[in-house]
């Protein structure tokens, strides 16, 4: 699960304009889960590990981005 939050985040930091594209059907959806799992697994170390920290934090400004409530909060969960 760590190397798909590492590849997701530098897919955002690579490829800007999906941050403004139309995305698929459930996208947000999935992202929201995928995250929120992996935020209430590895809590302590996201907060410990900086570069951990700017990773979430980049798919977090992208689901907030995207109008996402769980992304906003889970942010300030972290931060």
């Amino acid at each position: 699960m760590n190397d798909g939050v590492l590849w997701i985040s530098r897919m955002l930091n690579d490829h800007r304009n999906l941050w403004s594209d139309k995305l698929e059907e459930n996208t947000i959806y999935y992202l929201e889960n995928l995250v929120k799992k992996y935020i209430f697994i590895n809590r302590e170390k996201i907060r410990i590990t900086k570069q951990l920290k700017q990773e979430v934090l980049v798919i977090l400004e992208f689901l907030i981005e995207k109008a996402s409530v769980i992304g906003y909060m889970l942010r300030e969960n972290i931060l």
